[in-house]
């Protein structure tokens, strides 16, 4: 290979992975046109929000790809781990304040939820999301098993 050959991707390259997809830019690619302006304006749902995704969402929902499932699952418990002993953690500080402990619990459910929630179709974020569920779910019933029972 010649020395003034650079390997890596050039920087319009790596920004052309990173650009965000409409849906109907990704029919547009399918059916190799694009939409017009004409078609924009006499539809009616073009007023609509349009979903959106990340070039490389969109490449690997096209292609069909099985998921990973060793390293996905090897990834959700990581996650499940790292929250379950967080939400354990927490809980185990405000023993002595129950009701207190309860209501920070709830907040950092409540937290966690709405970025699962958006990261669940997400190629690897969703085995984060997983592992985060199961770890809130794994850390609560730890601190049931910690309260004092008498």
């Amino acid at each position: 290979m010649p020395d003034d050959v650079d390997p890596r991707p050039s920087e319009e390259d790596r920004r052309s992975r990173l650009r965000i997809v409409t849906d109907s830019d990704a029919e547009a690619a399918r059916v190799g046109s694009e939409n017009s302006v004409a078609d924009d304006e006499a539809d009616p749902a073009a007023d609509e929000p349009e979903a959106t995704d990340w070039v490389w969402v969109a490449e690997w929902r096209e292609s069909g790809e099985a998921p990973p499932w060793a390293t996905g699952l090897a990834l959700a418990a990581f996650a499940a781990v790292l929250t379950g002993v967080a939400v354990w953690v927490l809980s185990a500080g405000l023993s002595a304040r129950p009701v207190l402990a309860v209501a920070l619990n709830l907040l950092v459910a409540g937290g966690l939820a709405p970025a699962m929630w958006l990261s669940r179709g997400l190629p690897v974020l969703r085995w984060f999301a997983a592992g985060a569920a199961v770890g809130v779910v794994g850390g609560w019933t730890a601190a049931l098993v910690m309260l004092p029972t008498g």
